[in-house]
């Protein structure tokens, strides 16, 4: 009987896969801009126009305000601080539904690591996120909000974001082998997801009686964290962080071993 790989042994194998990784990555950014004129630009680019967009419609046409900054600025940067993260983990799962089915070639080689595969997607738009994450900040800056030491706690919160996305990216990859129309059905729940997040809002919005509802939603723990360590210069929730990052391992860890006992059968029906 075949002994399984102790937890150690996995991370050394990926860990010596490192360099196939980053040159997928790599890959990616080149050739989502392939053609363009002026090509890896436009991450910082897009970013930027989206702010823009928001200070525009929500400052001067709405002029909404929340949050605790001053200034018309203030929910164009709310709105904002929220998309970033969403945008980077909505599009890495979207996109890791076809990613096995668009590499079948590389999936029938018995010796490729099928894993590699959802990872890079998740690399890939970390870059972006912070990209995102930079133009924020100087943004803020700009606006008059002064940068406090409780930034320091960023890591804790993008790492915790990379494992719910890589969770989420080897459920959608693997489910989507089975059912073609994982695809189409991901897709509108990550639509419902993004309305019940607090995104275009803030959960001082939401009514009272219904806001300890708006905290069984792990991303709103997240997006939180994220406008208190980058707007409203306070210490973020630690517990609301354990929670987000417990529920990250449960999904990260089940999306491992669904795609782990299935991945034997992915040659098959490709």
């Amino acid at each position: 009987m075949t002994q399984r790989p102790t937890m150690i042994q996995r991370i050394r194998y990926y860990y010596n896969q490192r360099d196939l990784l980053l040159s997928y990555v790599r890959k990616d950014l080149k050739e989502r801009y392939v053609g363009s004129v002026i090509g890896f630009y436009w991450s910082v680019l897009n970013p930027l126009i989206l702010l823009g967009i928001y200070t525009f419609v929500f400052s001067v046409i709405f002029r909404v305000r929340f949050g605790e900054g001053e200034g018309l600025v203030n929910a164009a940067l709310y709105i904002f601080c929220g998309m970033v993260p969403w945008m980077a983990f909505s599009e890495a799962v979207g996109r890791s539904t076809g990613v096995l089915i668009d590499n079948a070639n590389l999936i029938k080689k018995v010796m490729f690591p099928s894993k590699i595969l959802p990872m890079y997607l998740v690399f890939s738009h970390a870059v972006n996120l912070m990209i995102g994450f930079g133009i924020l900040l100087g943004a803020a800056i700009m606006a008059g909000m002064i940068p406090t030491p409780y930034l320091a706690f960023l890591p804790l919160y993008v790492g915790a974001q990379l494992l719910l996305t890589l969770g989420c990216c080897w459920w959608s990859a693997a489910l989507n082998v089975f059912i073609r129309d994982m695809a189409q059905v991901i897709g509108q729940f990550m639509i419902v997801w993004m309305y019940l997040s607090p995104i275009f809002y803030s959960v001082d919005f939401i009514p009272q009686e219904y806001r300890q509802y708006a905290f069984i939603n792990p991303m709103t723990h997240l997006i939180e964290g994220y406008r208190d360590m980058f707007l409203n210069g306070r210490m973020p929730d630690l517990a609301g962080l354990g929670i987000f990052t417990l529920f990250a391992l449960v999904v990260c860890a089940t999306g491992y071993l669904f795609f782990t006992r299935n991945q034997h059968s992915f040659a098959d029906i490709l």
